[in-house]
């Protein structure tokens, strides 16, 4: 323990990032400020905002649905037109 955060050893972190960014329970891939929150609450290690950072970093669903990578110039000619169906 260390000032009431449980330190966790080596074999397990990469299971305690997963339960504060990615669990349907206890995650919600909220992104790395609000896991870093959840995080600190309960557990400490050297380095663990840098591995948390690097975990939403290259997490699948963050990447894919992240408000920030919104149309842009770049990207926009990727969408693709549909017809309306009329009733």
């Amino acid at each position: 323990w260390w000032r009431n955060q449980l330190c966790v050893p080596q074999p397990l972190r990469q299971q305690v990032i997963y339960e504060c960014h990615d669990s349907p329970l206890t995650g919600g891939h909220l992104g790395p400020d609000a896991t870093w929150s959840k995080f600190r609450e309960r557990y400490h290690w050297l380095g663990a905002y840098s591995a948390i950072q690097a975990w939403v970093k290259t997490c699948q669903l963050c990447q894919q649905f992240n408000p920030s990578h919104g149309l842009t110039g770049d990207n926009i000619g990727n969408l693709i037109s549909v017809a309306i169906l009329e009733v």
